[in-house]
């Protein structure tokens, strides 16, 4: 395929993700379940890989979402940068072993479960770590609106925050690994 249909596959493509995202998100906001719940779902009902469990293989739009991985990575270096915000090392440390212990605590029980459940739907191994990894993030701007809509503050915000940032450092440590990983071996 020619470089500037490739790109307008590309841009067709994403487009047709973001909006299936939204409009997931939109049946789930109907429905009073978590908008994010249905982003994800709408996002993977119309990803390659979903549709290729169908026996929908277009090769131009599995090869249009393969050529994304850099966006990946982009995206990965805008959550450190706004968790590098939140992360003072003077408030961890003043909390004290509590947050870590159960931000690696939460990390570890919601990626083995996780894991477990992809590896019973028979997903590779690699998939299975990436997509439990993937289960570990939080989602640390719905939990400060509601910090900040019901005015908490004190020990429970700050033991919240750090938790927050532990979780997600956690998750873009070991994303960043795990994808790694199989970009090495399936280039």
């Amino acid at each position: 395929m020619q470089g500037h249909y490739f790109i307008a596959y590309q841009l067709i493509s994403l487009g047709i993700l973001i909006l299936a995202a939204i409009f997931g998100g939109r049946i789930c906001r109907f429905f009073k379940i978590n908008e994010e719940i249905g982003q994800l779902l709408g996002g993977l009902a119309v990803g390659p890989y979903f549709l290729n469990l169908f026996n929908y293989s277009n090769f131009y739009y599995q090869q249009s979402f393969e050529s994304f991985k850099f966006v990946a990575f982009a995206l990965l270096s805008l959550i450190a940068f706004s968790i590098g915000e939140e992360l003072h090392l003077k408030r961890i440390a003043k909390a004290g072993a509590t947050p870590i212990i159960i931000a690696i605590t939460q990390a570890l029980i919601t990626w083995l479960i996780i894991f477990i459940f992809f590896q019973f739907l028979d997903f590779t191994l690699l998939d299975s770590l990436i997509i439990a990894v993937l289960g570990i993030s939080t989602a640390p701007a719905a939990i400060f609106i509601l910090l900040r809509k019901y005015n908490v503050e004190g020990q429970l915000k700050s033991l919240l925050t750090n938790v927050l940032v532990l979780c997600d450092i956690i998750e873009i440590l070991l994303f960043a690994v795990f994808l790694e990983i199989k970009i090495m071996l399936y280039v």
